[in-house]
């Protein structure tokens, strides 16, 4: 047994260590199992070695509060040393401040409510592995010999009849179990911490209707997870073989208002949507890594807004539900593969107002599967590559049904066209046997690379196809309405007042409720009349300014055989970050020194990444790198060039 100075069962009453009282001379001055009382004994730091309480057992007082800095020593923490458990109608609060430190495959299970942290104090609770030195000093004695680890603890788990209300924690090297934090009902959570999880970062399950888990998150934050960073669960398991007696037919409605996801590995999902109860609302969210940025299997549903989801390994974007879907407003940005692949999906599927961008296997592909006919309104799909067969903006494949309706689809390329002398479409592509929808959009200067060609447009004769009042600079579109010329872009796809597609469009402007109003570059004006053809943005364009731009590292010196990441942030003239959609790119001054340059890629934050690639590079030598933005008229330098010597 450990020495300890006093040791308090639940059943032990109240007792009285003041100041009057000292210990010394022992391990830990106190053992709480299942509660917490406040003592005050005076603790000779010296010759005591463990500066906590240590803490186990179920919790069945109707309230306990555990303050921060128990022992009032100024550093001094909860070491959980045995599982705790907070049973069915009894409250635990843990104030801002406190440390709880967990030994190995222990956690908290919720029956009742747990509190954490207060609105009034930013302080944050933290729940981590007893190995953790970083806060409340080497609690466990053993000076370097440990450090921490994802899964050295199991989590925190809230039951099905389970509440709290959190703010300001962290959740650091948990996920001995299934998910760092584990939830089945609907507390609330305000700047939650979770890091380090050995599997899920947070974990929603619900195994029955009459049990929803339906938590509220603002500002979420996970950070390397092993497995996925948010997991949500509502699937019927009856058909699996290890599964005979369970039926998982829940609801799952959590809402998550603004957040990150960093870290995941490419062999999961930043966020995991599974099963026909499953419906959450996302918002303001930087998801950036994991094989797909966005999954949605098995019946799943959601809403995503107003997010970026950017360097998915392989998607940006997998559907393959059942489920109606909404993407409203989002960057899809910089994935290896398609930024959205569409397997299956439910009717009413919406993505609009949305940028797709810079995706590796292009920028919309609709499988064969998918006969739910999802609309894309108002998108602006550009800059994607393509190396198998079908279109880099959006490819249909046969049998599928879509409609595209007031989107830019521009500056598209095929990269690997595999016959000599033919011409492969790069900007839309419908396959064999499908049905496609296309009105008012602008589908221009996308090209085979190969050939090299332009290739916009490309309807099979087997499919069907109805269409009319949309732009090509290539004729490949006769409907009614249909337009062939320069669109006349004027900055970052944005039209100049005497483009052909203002005013051309199928139908009046205000019949358009989807729509914003801004499709001009010049003179911030707005469309009116009839709709303009084409991606309307979100707000006039902006003007950049020269002077206040930034370019990081301006200048690196002995970097060595490395790949140096260039940073870009266009500035207004009030030093603002301008935002994503700027048509940026950058370019090697003659140099032999024999170092590439990648394509810039589009962060979604405002700004601009561009890798350098020095590792063949000969020492000594030096490289400029020149940045030209699109502005209204033309193009303009951020100056001076980046130099990197080797």
């Amino acid at each position: 047994a450990v020495n300890q100075a006093v040791y308090l069962t639940s059943t032990a009453g109240v007792i009285s260590l003041d100041a009057t009282n000292t210990i010394s001379n022992t391990v830990v001055p106190y053992v709480m199992d299942a509660h917490y009382q406040t003592v005050g004994a005076v603790i000779t730091t010296a010759t005591v070695t463990e500066q906590s309480i240590r803490l186990t057992g179920t919790f069945s007082a109707t309230t306990t509060t555990l303050p921060a800095d128990p022992l009032g020593t100024g550093s001094s923490v909860y070491h959980v040393t045995g599982s705790i458990t907070i049973s069915s109608g009894k409250t635990v609060s843990i104030d801002p401040g406190a440390t709880l430190k967990f030994d190995t495959g222990l956690g908290v299970t919720v029956s009742g409510t747990l509190n954490v942290g207060s609105s009034t104090s930013t302080v944050p609770v933290i729940f981590t592995s007893i190995k953790d030195d970083t806060v409340g000093g080497d609690t466990n004695g053993d000076g370097t010999a440990t450090t921490p680890a994802a899964g050295d603890w199991s989590r925190v788990s809230f039951g099905t009849s389970s509440a709290g209300t959190w703010y300001d924690a962290e959740v650091r090297y948990a996920g001995s179990s299934s998910g760092a934090v584990y939830i089945q009902s609907s507390p609330s959570f305000t700047n939650l911490i979770i890091s380090d999880s050995s599997t899920y970062g947070l974990y929603i399950e619900s195994r029955a209707t009459a049990n929803p888990a339906s938590p509220s998150f603002t500002n979420l934050t996970v950070q390397n997870p092993g497995q996925d960073g948010i997991y949500i669960d509502t699937y019927d398991y009856s058909s699996w073989c290890c599964w005979s007696s369970a039926t998982y037919l829940g609801t799952a409605l959590p809402t998550f208002t603004t957040g990150t996801i960093s870290g995941v590995s490419a062999s999961y999902k930043a966020i995991n949507l599974y099963g026909s109860g499953t419906n959450p609302t996302v918002s303001g969210f930087t998801v950036t890594g994991g094989g797909t940025n966005l999954w949605v299997d098995n019946g799943a549903q959601g809403t995503l807004s107003n997010s970026i989801l950017r360097n998915g390994t392989t998607y940006g974007v997998y559907l393959n539900t059942t489920g109606s879907v909404t993407l409203t407003n989002d960057l899809v940005l910089n994935a290896g593969s398609e930024g959205i692949f569409i397997n299956n999906v439910g009717s009413g599927t919406i993505i609009e107002q949305s940028q797709i961008r810079g995706n590796g296997a292009g920028g919309v592909n609709i499988a064969s599967t998918v006969t739910a006919n999802p609309t894309l309104r108002n998108n602006l799909i550009v800059e994607n590559t393509r190396l198998a067969t079908g279109a880099a903006g959006i490819n249909v494949n046969a049998n599928a049904t879509a409609t595209v309706q007031n989107s830019t689809i521009a500056d598209n390329t095929h990269q690997s066209n595999v016959t000599a002398g033919v011409v492969t479409t790069a900007g839309f592509f419908a396959d064999a046997g499908s049905t496609v929808t296309l009105t008012d959009n602008i589908i221009a200067f996308n090209t085979d690379k190969t050939t090299p060609a332009t290739s916009n447009v490309n309807i099979s004769g087997t499919a069907t196809a109805t269409e009319s009042n949309n732009l090509t600079n290539d004729g490949t579109l006769f409907g009614t309405g249909d337009l062939n010329g320069d669109p006349l872009f004027d900055g970052n796809w944005y039209l100049t007042v005497s483009s052909p597609a203002i005013d051309a469009g199928s139908n009046l402007f205000s019949s358009f409720t989807f729509l914003t109003s801004f499709t001009y570059a010049e003179s911030a004006a707005v469309d009116s009349l009839n709709v303009d053809m084409g991606y309307h943005h979100s707000a006039a364009a902006s003007t950049v300014s020269v002077a206040n731009s930034t370019v990081t590292p301006a200048s690196t010196i002995n970097a060595g055989n490395v790949v140096v990441t260039i940073t870009v942030t266009p500035k207004d003239g009030a030093s603002a970050t301008i935002g994503s959609g700027l048509k940026v790119t950058a370019s090697l001054g003659a140099s032999n020194s024999g170092a590439t340059i990648g394509s810039i890629q589009d962060m979604g934050d405002g700004t601009y990444e561009v890798n350098v690639d020095g590792t063949a590079a000969v020492l000594g030598n030096t490289d400029t790198v020149t940045i030209l933005v699109e502005i209204v008229g033309g193009t303009t330098e951020l100056p001076p060039p980046a130099s990197i010597t080797w």
